[in-house]
């Protein structure tokens, strides 16, 4: 269909296919009506090859050297200069104004416009045309070379500052610690309740509005939504977020929710509760590749987790060292305690995994699952009860 739109929008007028397709990719990505994600995934392979391939083409046509560049001289340095600080800040700051955007963030906008292949087709385009029967020979050479400078330049310019200039204005995270979890069950909002006093960043999502109201209620982020919805990746804010727990009751839901994060967060930072035992092998709905990360434990199951919730179970925040350390731990707490997550003295969070438990040595502070204390022990008084 694009290519026939394409041709047909040439053959009404002259070089519109362009125009044309652009907006049909508008209205197809804006339309609710039928699912492109597979298309757009197809389209990302393809585009790399087809690019490369044009770039190729379009500047074996360019005559590049000290003669072509004396052309343009200083004064298509300066054009490049001119697009990249003030043509590009000022059509920025003019586009939103009235807009939600903070100051930095407007400044980082105006900082990020690397030309490419479009400006390349179309000079090419207009230079065939400026030079057809000999008119504009010179000057089309010159537009052409003026073009590619520009695309140099600023890919040169903006690949080489942008990632300083985002660290200096505080818009990028190097390594966000923050968790977004799939599920807000008690045991998941006292994990997170958990987290949050140490500074780790967390969002809850749960199609429960039981959950989600008591999660809310708690000061805890919670939104009530599908984890698999366009809202979990547009409407919410996951710029401190860099790992996902899966934690609902379903592995189902659960296995999805992994591989719908698992392009976002990368596969090492997907995680999901361990499936519940199936008696055979035609009962495992989700084949291993495609879940996440197991998460604490081979018994850890959503199950599991709420028997011990059930019972009493609390969550126990305990610094490790030299005089105290994991086997002193054990001794206190028993051989029950199930250590979840670690903090180490840069604040990196660790979390423990059923195949990689955390190495656990002196300096780190654990988080860990331990059975109910018995009444009147002070080891009620630090922890949080997990009902």
């Amino acid at each position: 269909i694009v290519v026939l739109v394409f041709a047909a929008s040439n053959s009404l007028q002259s070089e519109s296919g362009l125009v044309t397709v652009t907006m049909l990719g508008l209205v197809l990505a804006n339309q609710t009506s039928v699912t492109v994600k597979h298309v757009v995934e197809f389209k990302e392979n393809l585009r790399v090859l087809l690019i490369s391939v044009l770039f190729i083409v379009l500047s074996s046509r360019v005559p590049i050297g000290w003669e072509q560049l004396g052309q343009v001289g200083w004064g298509g340095l300066g054009f490049v200069a001119l697009l990249i600080l003030v043509v590009r800040p000022a059509a920025t700051f003019l586009a939103t104004v009235g807009s939600e955007l903070n100051h930095r963030e407007r400044v980082l906008l105006a900082w990020i416009h690397p030309r490419g292949i479009v400006a390349a087709a179309v000079a090419s385009l207009f230079a065939i045309e400026l030079a057809h029967d000999g008119i504009y020979p010179e000057e089309s050479e010159r537009l052409v070379i003026t073009t590619f400078l520009v695309i140099v330049g600023t890919v040169m310019v903006y690949g080489l500052t942008l990632g300083p200039l985002a660290r200096w204005l505080g818009l990028s995270r190097e390594d966000p610690q923050g968790i977004l979890f799939a599920g807000a069950a008690p045991f998941v909002r006292a994990i997170a309740h958990t987290l949050e006093k140490d500074g780790i960043a967390t969002q809850l999502v749960d199609t429960n509005p039981q959950n989600v109201s008591a999660a809310r209620l708690d000061g805890l982020q919670a939104h009530y939504a599908s984890i698999g919805s366009e809202f979990v990746h547009h409407g919410i804010d996951l710029s401190d977020v860099g790992r996902m727990l899966a934690m609902t009751p379903n592995d189902e839901v659960n296995s999805i929710a992994a591989m719908e994060f698992r392009e976002l967060f990368g596969s090492a930072n997907v995680y999901q509760l361990v499936p519940p035992k199936k008696t055979s092998q035609r009962h495992r709905r989700i084949p291993e590749h495609l879940r996440g990360r197991l998460l604490f434990g081979p018994d850890m199951t959503y199950e599991a987790l709420q028997e011990r919730l059930d019972k009493g179970a609390m969550l126990k925040k305990t610094s490790l060292s030299e005089d105290f350390d994991y086997n002193d731990f054990l001794e206190q707490y028993g051989e029950s305690a199930v250590v979840l997550f670690a903090l180490s003295d840069t604040d990196a969070l660790k979390v423990a995994t059923a195949k990689q438990p955390i190495e656990l040595k002196p300096g780190l502070k654990i988080i860990a699952l331990v059975d109910a204390p018995r009444e009147g022990s002070q080891t009620e008084e630090n922890g949080i009860l997990m009902g």
